[in-house]
């Protein structure tokens, strides 16, 4: 098995982690789930299993979100910047702009 990069750890496990425990808070039916003499080292790998899930989950939900709102306000900053109605350049950058984005093109 792969290592988990620092990505993979830091957005998906921890917030998975994070809401499973939530959850175990919660509902407190669920805290059966954990043994009042400790956690074995069986039950963590599933904890984690189980959190890297819940992780994918919830970054999928977060990016369904991501992409409604940015469509409520007209898109993303970068998309911002190539409407032809824009005051956020004037005339003769969006022409250099045009420019180097054909030469990178080609």
């Amino acid at each position: 098995m792969n290592k988990l990069t620092f990505y993979e750890q830091v957005g998906i496990v921890i917030p998975g982690a994070v809401f499973l425990f939530g959850l175990l808070l919660f509902f407190p039916v669920l805290q059966a789930v954990l043994t009042k003499d400790g956690v074995s080292f069986g039950e963590l790998g599933i904890f984690v299993l189980v959190s890297y899930a819940a992780g994918h989950l919830i970054a999928a939900v977060g990016n369904a979100t991501e992409s409604f709102l940015w469509r409520l306000v007209g898109g993303t900053p970068s998309d911002w910047v190539t409407r032809t109605q824009t005051s956020l350049l004037s005339a003769p950058q969006i022409d250099l702009l045009e420019k180097k984005s054909t030469c990178a093109l080609a």
